[in-house]
């Protein structure tokens, strides 16, 4: 198996994603695994294929100016050309390209989970957790649960690992998963049969809580 999103160090993303858009997608690489989707590979190639041109502030009339010195800008302009359908008409254009750019690169984001919360330069590196910031929540009170349905009645998480109640006909679970592509997960599920109906969304959290950090091994403090 190659790298798997629930690896991806949101911190050294986040000084990747600083130093510019190369250092960002050169660090994103590593986790485009056989198992991620060929789309979301097409994707991040068109992103890397648009930064080399419109994140440096050329067109392609530059990359062809370029090329007569140097072969390399002459291929990679054509190469460009050809794939992506530009008119010549568009050699010299800049900012619609440059749009179409960023509008890639924030699909591709999304497509990695990856929330403006990590991009924020308000928030600083040191603050950013390197498995992403600690987040809880109540999905269904336990008041409010019904037999014959089925539940998720909370869960605790961080960017790439998730722990969560379920409940259904009387039965409790604990579902541990682990984000593989941002669409897909594995998951470990195990007995909750200290779960009850009576119990507080407090207690609940706190379980929760302490599940995921037994499980995990990671270090959080949550308030409450």
């Amino acid at each position: 198996m190659g790298q798997r999103l629930c690896d991806l160090n949101l911190k050294e993303f986040r000084k990747n994603y600083d130093y510019g858009d190369l250092c960002m997608l050169d660090y994103l690489k590593r986790f485009l695994s056989k198992e991620m989707s060929a789309d979301l590979h097409e994707l991040y190639n068109m992103v890397y294929d648009y930064n080399e041109i419109y994140a440096n502030g050329w067109t392609i009339e530059n990359l062809l100016d370029l090329g007569m010195d140097d072969p390399y800008w002459n291929y990679r302009a054509k190469n460009f050309i050809k794939k992506y359908n530009i008119p010549k008409t568009d050699y010299s254009e800049y900012s619609k390209y440059f749009e179409k750019y960023n509008e890639l690169k924030t699909r591709l984001l999304d497509e990695f989970g990856i929330e403006d919360k990590y991009l924020d330069f308000n928030v600083s590196i040191d603050d950013i957790p390197e498995e992403g910031f600690y987040e809880f929540e109540t999905i269904t009170k336990p008041q409010d649960i019904q037999e014959d349905y089925s539940y998720t009645v909370a869960r605790v998480r961080n960017f790439g690992h998730c722990v969560e109640l379920h409940y259904y006909n009387g039965n409790a679970t604990i579902e541990y998963g682990d984000k593989i592509t941002n669409d897909y997960w594995e998951n470990v599920v195990d007995s909750a049969d200290w779960f009850n109906k009576n119990m507080t969304e407090e207690e609940i959290l706190n379980k929760l809580d302490e599940l995921f950090k037994e499980y995990y091994g990671v270090k959080y403090e949550r308030e409450l």
